[in-house]
């Protein structure tokens, strides 16, 4: 019996999601948020913010704490940055770079691996704060504090900045987003169902489930709750995916940890106390969530 963590059966290595054009679809996917991140550095420089400002604006307030908005959002973008659904994809992404599962190839895969989870999060969170500091700079600058959707945004930032080209960077950089979120999502739905559901479905099948689940929500509260019911929504999203964020990491730090199950390759030492301390900062910011909500209902 094979007991290397990183060995695969011959039957799993065709349904990895690399294989089959998945290195282009890998450019594809680091394209599509290359050209996000060129579209936020290009309207940063159109909306010129108070830097001195921004950087201030990086310093944990209490006001995060006491402010149930401001707690709210901060889950938003805990979730919207990490997503849980993305750490199976890159656990599986392991394998394809390993597929002999020899010690030279699996330190090669981590090594490999772990620079495009850096910088994959390393660039989510640069995208994240350059949405912000857009908005404060653009918006909340020249009061209009009551910009809460992204139509009310879209229309207001190409006369705000004085360019037109303002507001068509920001409707393509959020077209963008939403298909590179869309091939990843649907990645990550065929890595959990294969691995953990043990379900092989067509991909043509695998796409339209994944994307009814998705599209049906989005489509109920528009109806709904109309326009403004569809921004509720994506933020409403965000924080579930930063409270099922322990689900997903927990178990992931037990596993790669297990000295049983990960041999010589497990995370031990200082990775893995940061490791445990970031998990514990996800539970305490979802716990001070859940909290809020459940003293202000």
């Amino acid at each position: 019996m094979n007991t290397n963590p990183f060995a695969m059966r011959p039957d799993r290595r065709r349904r990895l999601p690399e294989q089959k054009g998945g290195r282009r679809l890998e450019a594809v996917i680091a394209s599509l948020i290359g050209f996000v991140g060129l579209c936020f550095v290009v309207q940063l420089a159109l909306a010129r913010p108070d830097w001195h400002a921004a950087l201030a604006g990086t310093a944990p307030s209490l006001e995060l704490i006491r402010s149930a908005g401001m707690l709210w959002l901060a889950a938003g973008i805990v979730g919207a940055t990490v997503m849980p659904h993305n750490l199976y994809l890159h656990s599986a992404l392991v394998k394809h770079h390993a597929p002999d599962s020899s010690d030279a190839q699996i330190k090669a895969a981590l090594h490999v691996v772990n620079l495009d989870t850096f910088g994959s999060l390393a660039f989510a969170f640069v995208i994240n704060a350059a949405l912000l500091i857009v908005a404060a700079a653009v918006f909340y600058a020249s009061g209009h504090r009551d910009v809460t959707d992204l139509a009310d945004a879209h229309r207001l930032i190409a006369p705000l900045v004085g360019s037109r080209w303002a507001g068509i960077l920001f409707a393509t950089a959020l077209l963008a987003c939403g298909l590179s979120a869309t091939v990843t999502g649907t990645l990550a739905g065929q890595t959990v169902m294969e691995g953990f559901l043990r379900l092989r479905l067509p991909r043509w099948k695998r796409a339209l489930l994944t994307r009814a689940l998705a599209i049906g929500p989005a489509l109920l509260a528009v109806g709904v709750f109309g326009q403004h019911g569809s921004n509720q929504l994506l933020v409403a999203s965000q924080v579930v995916l930063s409270l099922q964020l322990p689900l997903a990491v927990v178990p992931l730090i037990r596993c790669a940890s297990d000295a049983a199950l990960m041999r010589g390759w497990r995370v031990h030492g200082v990775p893995l106390v940061l490791s445990w301390l970031s998990a514990a900062c996800i539970i305490a910011l979802n716990g001070a969530l859940m909290w809020q909500l459940a003293t202000s209902a």
